[in-house]
Parts: C-alpha cells; structure tokens; sequence
C-alpha cells in the first residue's frame, strides 16, 4: 500500500510521491492541473477511511493472543477520528476468563469467554477523536488461544 501524509493545516490535502492532490468535495485533483484521478481516489480514500479529511466508512480491530494475561490490552493509543463502537466478538479454545471492552469514557462490554463465542451486549459505545481503546482481561488462567473483534463505524 502506498504511504500518503495528510497536510496538518489542510485537511483536505494530501502529499502522494512528491504530488499534491485537493479533494474538492467531488473528487480527488491533482492541485495545478483539472482532470478525474479516480484509481488514485479511490486508494487515497482507503487510506484515509473516506472522502475529503478523513470521515465515514466501518472497519475493525481484529487480534488474536495465544496466552492469555491478567491486564488490559491495548488496542487503539489514540483514535484518529471518533468511531461508534458497533460489535464486540470473542472466542477462546478454552473459556471462562473475562474480556471486557474499555474507551476513553468507561466499559463499553463485558463478556465471559466461550469455547463457542459470544457476542457482547454494547453501551458507552462512542470512542472520541484521540480516544484510547482496550481489552482487560481477568480470569486468564481459565484462557487460552483468544480471538477477538471490535468493529465500528465512523
């Protein structure tokens, strides 16, 4: 995947191999000449999770940790946008620990650990902008092999 830096004062700027691009609202043009770089747009939007600065799109955070520790693992230092936490998944290959989902603004879920998954009940689901994300875990004596997914929207 190609490295893209986001101008800090312009949000709607972006630096691609040495060249400009400006999203104009519409799409994405190289600055100084007028002409659809749509195959670039659509890889620029990838990056940057949506149209011009940065909004909207889905994506997760996924993980899998084989020996499983009593303590909080940390899953996002600093969120780059405010997302809505929309679903939270575990699984174990041996089950009985705890795993709870924590943001910036408390507990967002908190489930026991399952050979067969579980899905967890959501609340205080919104992670704000600069927002820290983590996964505590209490019990890990009972888990092992743990699978995990967070989604969200933004």
């Amino acid at each position: 995947m190609s490295q893209f830096r986001s101008d800090a004062s312009l949000n709607d700027e972006i630096t691609r191999g040495g060249t400009r691009f400006r999203f104009d609202g519409a799409k994405w043009k190289r600055i100084g000449q007028n002409f659809d770089t749509t195959a670039i747009a659509e890889e620029v939007a990838a990056a940057i999770g949506g149209g011009g600065g940065g909004g909207g799109g889905t994506g997760a955070y996924h993980g899998h940790i084989e020996i499983v520790s009593n303590k909080d693992y940390t899953l996002d230092v600093s969120s780059p946008v405010e997302r809505t936490i929309t679903d939270f998944y575990v699984i174990a290959a041996t089950g009985g620990c705890t795993a709870e989902l924590k943001g910036t603004n408390g507990s967002i879920s908190t489930v026991t650990v399952s050979t067969t998954g579980v899905t967890g009940s959501l609340s205080n689901t919104t992670l704000p902008e600069g927002g820290t994300l983590e996964l505590g875990m209490t019990g890990a004596e009972e888990c092992n092999d743990l699978k995990f997914s967070v989604r969200y929207s933004q």
